[in-house]
């Protein structure tokens, strides 16, 4: 299963939106019918994930020192918030309130696809980070490093 693209949607003040087409086709291809969605630590969006590769990344955590306090702190901002998100039958998600509200999500959204994961951004947020990373990507070292895989 592999998610790829960037696709616009709306969000309802109920907190509705639609997850994209090829999104919902890689999950019923795998028989999912929700996600986990949580708060993406470092950037102002949120992460959606499928049950399995959910399930991979608690069983990597659950091995990580439990009094370490950075683990402490990741699970706090990452795991506390997550919630498991059911698909309804017309493909939309309900986010809950909270998540919207650290999301910024109202009115216009952008599902990106990240291979893995997705994550769910406004779309105004979507357009300064996008211009951002790629600010940032010219200058990085990492950069011919990366653009070998290509």
């Amino acid at each position: 299963m592999a998610f790829r693209g960037e696709h616009a949607h709306a969000i309802d003040a109920k907190g509705r939106t639609s997850l994209p087409a090829k999104f919902r086709e890689a999950l019923a291809a795998e028989k999912e019918t929700s996600l986990i969605v949580t708060r993406e630590p470092w950037d102002e969006c949120l992460l959606a994930y499928p049950l399995p590769e959910w399930k991979r990344l608690e069983e990597k955590l659950d091995a990580q020192p439990q009094f370490d306090k950075e683990v402490v702190l990741f699970k706090r901002v990452f795991i506390a918030p997550a919630q498991e998100i059911d698909i309804d039958g017309m493909g939309r998600l309900l986010i809950p309130q909270s998540l919207r509200d650290y999301a910024d999500l109202t009115k216009e959204v952008v599902w990106v696809g990240q291979v893995r994961t997705i994550q769910l951004w406004s779309q105004d947020r979507w357009k300064k980070a996008q211009a951002q990373a790629q600010d940032e990507l010219a200058k990085a070292p990492v950069a011919a490093r990366l653009r070998a895989l290509l």
